[in-house]
């Protein structure tokens, strides 16, 4: 999982916007911290769960990491202060996109993970490339 993020960290540009999904210990934080490591992000990354946000600096740019897991209305995404992070300057990782229910921006990229019997299966795609997450994002 640290290997396919950093895969994914060294292509992200500032502007990015990625949506990681799967269930509670897939993997999807170890991925978030491959993607901050192949950003060449020097900080000790951890677990945005109760925090709900943590912020990086990369040399690149910063970056948003959210865990929305602990939401109980989509309408609390606007209390964290999102907008002010689509800056196009900024990087949003986002855990548990589900749980901002149409408050979130478009995703540049949809890792989804999930765990069958044995190993980890993911899909890493471009939806607003393909137009595949209107129910989940903002109009």
């Amino acid at each position: 999982m640290l290997a396919l993020g950093n895969c994914l960290g060294r292509g992200l540009t500032p502007g990015d916007i990625v949506y990681l999904e799967g269930d509670l210990g897939s993997g999807k934080t170890t991925f978030a911290r491959g993607v901050l490591e192949g950003l060449d992000c020097p900080d000790w990354i951890v677990s945005p769960t109760y925090t709900l946000v943590e912020e990086y600096q990369v040399p690149l740019c910063k970056v948003y990491h959210l865990d929305l897991y602990r939401l109980e209305d989509p309408e609390e995404v606007e209390s964290m202060g999102i907008r002010d992070w689509q800056d196009g300057q900024s990087i949003l990782l986002i855990e548990w996109p589900e749980r901002g229910f149409r408050k979130l921006p478009r995703p540049h990229w949809r890792v989804q993970i999930s765990c069958p019997k044995f190993g980890r299966v993911v899909l890493v795609e471009a939806p607003h490339a393909i137009g595949a997450l209107d129910a989940f994002v903002s109009p």
